[in-house]
């Protein structure tokens, strides 16, 4: 089971903050020859640009936020 708090993930080091405990639908958990490309061009500084991250890091957020006891959430799945 994945955990991470939101405010953990560094959004400053040029790459994507999932790159280092990604979810089962990042591009850099597929890595198959049809998703480097994406991998390369999403997972770095594009990031914030990538659906995924977009999708993923506005549900972690809201799970935070509505988070009673910490700031620690677990994904869905993993």
């Amino acid at each position: 089971m994945q955990e991470m708090a939101v405010e953990d993930r560094d959004l400053t080091d040029g790459f994507c903050p999932y790159v280092k405990k990604p979810y089962d639908d990042c591009y850099c958990t597929k890595m198959g020859s049809q998703e480097i490309g994406n991998m390369i061009y999403f997972c770095s500084n594009n990031f914030k640009m990538c659906k995924i991250f977009m999708r993923r890091y506005k549900a972690d957020c809201s799970k935070q936020k509505n988070s009673k006891t910490s700031a620690v959430f677990y994904s869905d799945g993993v």
